[in-house]
């Protein structure tokens, strides 16, 4: 608690014959941010998200955050789609009570998800898994209370690391419309964000989400290497989107009026899947090569772990360099082909 002492230009008389203080009490600093508090109690709510196309062996793969505890997944609409179609095979891998590094072991708890909207001016999608009993679910932010300088984690899966990896930082930024688009409104950070973490929570020191990690940026136009400029798509224009998509009722919690913008987003509903037909798969190939074509033939989903995966980069803007590791993911895909 701090003490505001002001002293009058003169003694004031009292009884006593003490002078006068004015003394003001101010409200006391905020609680110091936790890391490790907010992590734990945020990281069940955040998922693995993995995409495939029908009678391809590409895959592409990032970060998503229950917001719904009936199966309501939040992540980009880059993490699910190719190109401009929505992949056809999605898997969500739920956490683990611990986290070991080995993905063998940490993506065992796997299940089926579908695209129930997809917005590619917003980057954003929402996909739904079936849930037998409620999910750790995590709050979109109103963000009335969030500033500039605020301590934040972000929660992904980032290639090379361990997943649910956290890293954290400050809020260093933010932008209305951004580049132009009506509504797309983002944050700014320097909490590092890496390829994989596409679609992955910004969380704050209550525990709400306050962005949707997007993309990076890594060269200027001079050619100059950047550091920190790490961004996310606001809450608030997430959940305009949604509720925009599925109605007003979508979430429990009553959001500020809508300040949609004067066209609104696509909306883009996928079909039921169809099963392709594809050659049997060779008696060598890998579990996770088996798992996908199963996936793609319409067959129920295997219970064999997820395997090792490296994952493309998050969106990049212009000139921003990927910061991928192509060798990496590009190796990953030949292994898968032979």
């Amino acid at each position: 608690m701090r003490l505001l002492v002001l002293h009058s230009m003169r003694s004031w008389p009292l009884c006593s014959g003490v002078a006068l203080a004015l003394v003001v009490v101010l409200a006391s600093p905020a609680k110091a941010f936790d890391a490790r508090q907010v992590y734990r109690a945020a990281a069940p709510g955040v998922v693995y998200i993995q995409g495939a196309e029908r009678s391809s062996s590409g895959v592409a793969s990032g970060t998503g955050a229950i917001i719904r505890d009936d199966g309501y997944i939040l992540t980009n609409a880059h993490v699910v789609t190719s190109s401009t179609n929505s992949m056809p095979t999605i898997v969500v891998a739920l956490k683990p009570e611990t986290v070991t590094g080995d993905r063998n072991r940490d993506f065992t708890r796997h299940v089926r998800a579908e695209i129930v909207a997809r917005s590619d001016r917003f980057d954003l999608a929402l996909l739904k898994i079936d849930a037998a009993q409620p999910l750790p679910a995590l709050r979109l932010s109103t963000l009335e209370r969030t500033e500039i300088g605020e301590d934040v984690i972000a929660i992904g899966h980032p290639g090379g690391g361990v997943p649910w990896t956290m890293t954290a930082g400050r809020l260093s930024g933010s932008s209305t419309s951004f580049r132009g688009v009506a509504g797309w409104d983002v944050f700014q950070t320097d909490a590092a964000i890496n390829p994989g973490n596409s679609g992955g929570p910004l969380l704050d020191a209550t525990g709400e989400i306050i962005g949707i990690n997007t993309f990076i940026r890594r060269e200027g136009k001079d050619g100059l290497t950047l550091t920190g400029l790490n961004f996310a798509i606001k809450a608030t224009t997430a959940a305009r989107w949604i509720e925009t998509a599925l109605g007003a009722d979508f979430f429990d919690r009553d959001l500020p009026p809508p300040v949609l913008p004067p066209v609104l987003p696509p909306v883009l509903q996928r079909p039921a899947p169809q099963a392709a037909p594809l050659p049997e798969a060779p008696a060598d190939r890998s579990d996770f090569a088996a798992f996908l074509d199963d996936l793609r033939r319409g067959r129920p989903a295997a219970d064999d772990p997820l395997p090792p995966l490296r994952q493309p980069a998050p969106r990049t803007e212009p000139n921003s360099g990927s910061g991928a590791d192509p060798g990496g993911f590009d190796g990953f895909l030949r292994g898968l082909r032979q």
